[in-house]
């Protein structure tokens, strides 16, 4: 069966409906992660995993990066976050999440190599950071 959303695509009037059939879910989420693929970002570094056909699929905007130490079959997007940051040759990484419950996995782990971790969590209105 083929892929229902690319960019040439209207968004449903009903998002809840679309939604609801795990194929459009995961349809839209390897759009989106190989859409922002595309873009170009300067210098930030981005990694994407868990949105393609391949769900411990992980592909990054550096070339260099080694994206197999990113693998995950854990579908909780936080993982995916944690590992990534886990595994940064980066200063300073920044995860954004809407739950907090992503300050408890972070502190647990103690084999991030960045030398800050900063924590954005909320929703658009009402955001927080944490470093």
């Amino acid at each position: 069966m083929g892929n229902k959303t690319n960019a040439d695509v209207t968004f449903p009037k009903n998002w809840q409906n679309f939604l609801g059939l795990g194929e459009n879910e995961a349809d839209l989420a390897r759009f989106l992660s190989e859409e922002l693929l595309l873009n170009d970002f300067g210098n930030t570094e981005i990694e994407v995993s868990g949105g393609f056909h391949d769900e411990e699929e992980c592909r990054s905007t550096n070339p260099k990066i080694n994206v197999e130490v990113l693998a995950a079959s854990h579908e909780e997007a936080v993982t995916h976050a944690i590992l990534g940051a886990v595994h940064s040759n980066a200063d300073v990484s920044v995860i954004k999440a809407r739950d907090t419950d992503i300050f408890a996995i972070a502190i647990y782990s103690r084999r991030m190599s960045c030398s800050k971790l900063c924590i954005l969590t909320g929703t658009t209105n009402d955001q927080g950071i944490a470093c």
